[in-house]
């Protein structure tokens, strides 16, 4: 059996690791266009285990195919949408994308990050087969677990990455002991789309926000975007993380969210719903600061973020 791997990030690492480990013979495409960090990290893994790799435009990828005629193609961050009208007809139904979402509630190219941000309680693996829109094919295997409150974006993905392999074994032995897969249509009417986010998505916005969402936010932008943002005096930083601490400080006045209220082994900061966070990292002009030190940069009991 040979298995196709379509990515152009890192994280398709565990799923590579798994077949090398299984004696299953594998060739990779990944797109030209792909982070350089991503890139690397493909290329050395697939040097290093001997792995094909062909690296090229989305429209080489039908190339690909046709030369490497794998049994079966796994993608996943993958940002093209593939034409399946130029699948070859034996490949229309092995061809699977794998989602980092429930669907059809988290469609799109960033569903991590939405699903942190969102609170949602729990994260989903989903692989459906590959159709003429983006993560609307038909359900075949899902996995859904428990967001733990320590996992940010980047360790969510090391995790997912990890579920994964379960899901691409299921389907490879059903396949190869030739057993119809059982596919569930996706419910349109619940679905919803996310966009890769923008900057008002990563902006804390002190006035609305209260501190559970606040410290969810700092997760989904840890470390791709190397933290939430906001602002300081006039000054645009970042925060790498934060934590809610329980509201001994009942005397306070904290109906103005955004102040320190204390500098001492952290920044202890109002929110709006009357909670306090602790942050404990920064990020000034990429250099990032303990909190710990963060007085001596000017953060210091009295002043205000968000302003």
């Amino acid at each position: 059996m040979k298995i196709g791997i379509v990515s152009g990030a890192a994280y398709c690492i565990p799923l590579l690791q798994a077949l090398v480990n299984g004696h299953l013979q594998a060739s990779v495409f990944t797109d030209a266009c792909s982070g350089a960090e991503d890139l690397m990290v493909i290329r050395h893994f697939c040097n290093g285990s001997r792995i094909p790799l062909q690296e090229g435009n989305h429209e080489l990828f039908h190339f690909w195919l046709r030369e490497e005629q794998p049994d079966m193609v796994f993608i996943m961050g993958f940002k093209h949408l593939i034409d399946t009208a130029r699948l070859p007809v034996k490949m229309r139904e092995h061809v699977y994308n794998i989602h980092f979402g429930a669907l059809p509630a988290y469609r799109g190219p960033n569903p991590v990050f939405w699903q942190i941000k969102n609170g949602s309680s729990s994260l989903t693996v989903t692989i459906h087969l590959l159709s003429e829109q983006f993560d609307a094919g038909g359900v075949i295997w899902s996995r859904e677990m428990k967001r733990d409150p320590h996992l940010s974006y980047g360790t969510a993905h090391l995790v997912l990455s990890q579920v994964v392999v379960e899901g691409v074994g299921f389907i490879m032995q059903q396949v190869f002991q030739k057993k119809r897969l059982s596919i569930r249509s996706q419910d349109n009417n619940k679905s919803y789309y996310y966009k890769r986010p923008e900057l008002k998505d990563v902006l804390i916005q002190w006035e609305n926000m209260a501190a559970a969402e606040i410290v969810n936010l700092i997760l989904a932008c840890n470390p791709w975007n190397k933290g939430a943002i906001t602002s300081f005096n006039g000054n645009e930083l970042k925060i790498l993380d934060a934590e809610i601490m329980e509201n001994t400080a009942t005397s306070l006045n904290l109906e103005e969210p955004g102040l320190i209220i204390n500098h001492h082994h952290g920044l202890q900061v109002t929110c709006k719903d009357k909670m306090i966070i602790n942050i404990t990292m920064l990020n000034l002009n990429d250099t990032f600061i303990p909190a710990r030190h963060a007085a001596l940069f000017g953060f210091i009991q009295g002043q205000f973020f968000g302003r």
